[in-house]
């Protein structure tokens, strides 16, 4: 019988956290995943930036069917079968952009991005073990990086944010629907309230990660404005 997994409404990472043991060798496709306006987007960006010129950042909203994008912003929470073809698409568009030991080349990958990019950053929600589970098929070098915080912190954040699709509505349904990481080595937790550069400063060095010297000297100017997602 499938172990049960309780939804994970915690409020907080680990104090110290810890490196990730890479038994699966060098970390290629860094997840950044938690509920809508965590801040995947905004981090995912930093950590691209801070990762090297070679590393490339995919907003995973950009890749949502039109209809999923409709049902969203409608306050209708997705289901397991309208996430199913856009997490195929993430990993399809992920396992095209970077050298996957397999080398395989599905199709599906997002306009505008370099094929020739060394590793990938991909903002998105990744709510389910199940999801997370699918999206470990972009390769064995995949890592998560999981943003922590109450429904208290994040309705604040949320509440602040403009131009998003997502309804505030469906907050509710978005903690119902997380699974908790605790157990799965692969993640690395850290607490929302960190600052974006903090955040991806520690998610570099703990995942083991290149830095490039002048990309990270600019990191700050070139990341975008927090849209908390």
């Amino acid at each position: 019988m499938p172990e049960e997994r309780r939804p994970n409404t915690a409020g907080g990472a680990p104090t110290s956290p810890r490196p990730i043991a890479c038994s699966g060798g060098e970390t290629r496709a860094v997840i950044v995943m938690g509920v809508t306006a965590c801040g995947k987007s905004s981090v995912g960006r930093c950590i691209a930036a801070l990762a090297g010129s070679q590393w490339q950042f995919i907003d995973g909203d950009s890749l949502h069917p039109a209809r999923n994008i409709d049902k969203m912003s409608r306050g209708i929470a997705l289901d397991d079968a309208d996430r199913a073809p856009w997490l195929a698409r993430i990993v399809a568009t992920a396992r095209k952009l970077i050298d996957t030991r397999d080398n395989d080349s599905p199709s599906g990958d997002a306009p505008g991005l370099d094929r020739c990019a060394t590793g990938i950053v991909i903002a998105c929600s990744a709510l389910k073990r199940q999801y997370r589970d699918q999206l470990r098929a972009i390769g064995p070098g995949t890592r998560f990086v999981h943003l922590v915080g109450t429904k208290a912190e994040i309705a604040a954040r949320m509440q602040a944010r403009e131009d998003h699709f997502m309804a505030p509505s469906l907050l509710d349904s978005q903690f119902a629907t997380l699974e908790g990481t605790d157990e799965e080595s692969d993640v690395l937790r850290l607490d929302v309230n960190e600052s974006i550069d903090t955040l991806a400063a520690t998610a570099v060095s703990l995942l083991g990660l290149r830095t490039d010297s002048a990309t990270a000297a600019n990191s700050t100017m070139t990341a975008e404005a927090p849209s908390r997602t």
